[in-house]
C-alpha cells in the first residue's frame, strides 16, 4: 500500500511540475487545478503551489529580507538591554526607552511564549532544540520589524510555523508577509471589530441556510458564532485542526480565498451537530471549541467541505449587504 500511494504522489508531482507550473497563470482558475488539489496536492510540490498562489503583490526582495534581518539583529541587544517588560514600561513612561524598542519587546516577549504553544505535539517548534524552533523566533520578529505598528499577535505563530513546514526561511517570510495582507487576516488580527462583525454576521446568514435548526439552537440560547470563527480563520484552522487535515484546508485556502473558510466552518460545525444532536447544547458546543481532540478524518472533513455550496458572487453579495448594514 505505501508503494502504490508513493508511486500515486509521484505520477501526481509530475503533473504539477510538468504541466501546471509551467503554465500557472493560464491553468491557476482551472478546473483541473481545483480537482488536484481536492485530490491531494503532493507535499514534495505543495511549498511551489503555496508560494504562486500567494504570490509577492508586497514585492519583497532578497535586499528587503536581508534589511529586516540586519534590523532585526541591530534591536536585538537594546532589548535584551531593556530587561523585564514592567521595568522597561517605566522606563519608557521616563523617557529612558524609546517607544518602537519597548513595542518590539513586549512582542518578542509574545513571541517566545508562544513557540512552546505552537504545533506542542510536533515539537519542531515549541522545544529549543527542535527543527524549526529558531527560523519560527527568527521570522516571527522579522515581521514586527516589518509591520511595528501590528507587532506579533497571538495566532501568527501558527501561520508562520504552517509556511516553515513547506517553504525555506525567505520564502515563508515573504509567503507570511504577503498572506497576512489577503482577505481578513490583517483586519483579524488587528481586531478590527467592524470587518470582524461583518465576517460573523455573514457566516450566520450562511449557516442558517445550510443549517438551520443548529443555527436556531444557537440563537435561542444566545451563542454567537464568534467563540470559535475567530480561532479558526485567525490560524486558518492550523491550530484546531490535526495538521493533515489542516495542511488540505490550507491547499483549498490559498486557490479559491475566503469562500473555502465559510465553506470549512460550516461544514464542521455541521459535522459536529450530527455527532452530538443528541446531546446537550453545552456539548456540542465544547466539541466544536476542541476540534483537536475530536476524530475528524481528513476524508471524512473534506467530503462534508464538498457538499457545502457557496459560490464567489453569493459570498460578495452578503459582505455587500451586511456592509450597508452595519453599525
Amino acid at each position: 500500500r505505501q508503494r502504490i500511494r508513493e508511486d500515486k504522489l509521484a505520477t501526481a508531482a509530475n503533473i504539477w511540475t510538468q504541466k501546471i507550473f509551467p503554465e500557472w497563470e493560464q491553468r491557476r482558475s482551472s478546473s483541473k487545478v481545483a480537482d488536484l488539489v481536492r485530490q491531494g496536492v503532493p507535499p514534495s510540490v505543495r511549498g511551489r503551489f503555496w508560494t504562486l498562489c500567494i504570490g509577492n503583490g508586497l514585492g519583497i526582495s532578497p535586499e528587503l529580507f536581508e534589511a529586516f534581518k540586519a534590523k532585526a539583529a541591530m534591536l536585538e541587544p537594546q532589548i535584551i538591554a531593556v530587561g523585564a517588560i514592567s521595568q522597561a514600561e517605566e522606563d519608557a513612561a521616563n523617557g529612558r526607552v524609546r517607544e518602537e524598542i519597548l513595542s518590539a519587546a513586549r512582542s518578542w516577549s509574545e513571541i517566545d511564549l508562544d513557540l512552546a504553544r505552537t504545533f506542542p505535539s510536533l515539537q519542531f517548534f515549541s522545544k529549543e532544540d527542535g527543527l524549526f524552533h529558531t527560523s519560527l523566533r527568527q521570522l516571527l520578529r522579522l515581521y514586527v520589524c516589518f509591520r511595528p505598528d501590528l507587532g506579533y499577535v497571538q495566532g501568527m505563530s501558527y501561520l508562520c510555523a504552517m509556511l516553515l513546514l513547506h517553504l525555506e526561511e525567505e520564502e515563508a517570510f515573504v509567503a507570511l508577509a504577503n498572506l497576512m495582507q489577503a482577505h481578513h487576516l490583517l483586519p483579524f488580527f488587528s481586531v478590527n471589530e467592524a470587518v470582524i462583525g461583518m465576517h460573523v454576521r455573514v457566516f450566520d446568514h450562511l449557516f442558517a441556510e445550510t443549517n438551520p435548526a443548529m443555527a436556531q439552537l444557537f440563537r435561542d440560547h444566545g451563542v454567537s458564532s464568534r467563540v470559535f470563527l475567530l480561532e479558526w480563520w485567525l490560524t486558518l484552522f492550523s491550530k484546531s485542526l490535526p495538521l493533515d487535515v489542516g495542511t488540505r484546508i490550507w491547499d483549498g485556502y490559498i486557490l479559491h480565498g475566503p469562500v473555502y473558510l465559510f465553506r470549512t466552518a460550516i461544514a464542521i460545525v455541521t459535522l459536529i451537530w450530527s455527532k452530538t444532536r443528541d446531546c446537550e447544547l453545552e456539548d456540542a458546543l465544547v466539541a466544536v471549541s476542541s476540534l483537536d481532540k475530536q476524530d475528524l478524518d481528513e476524508g471524512i472533513v473534506l467530503s462534508a467541505i464538498d457538499k457545502v455550496q457557496i459560490s464567489d458572487a453569493k459570498l460578495a453579495e452578503l459582505f455587500a449587504r451586511y456592509h450597508k448594514t452595519s453599525p
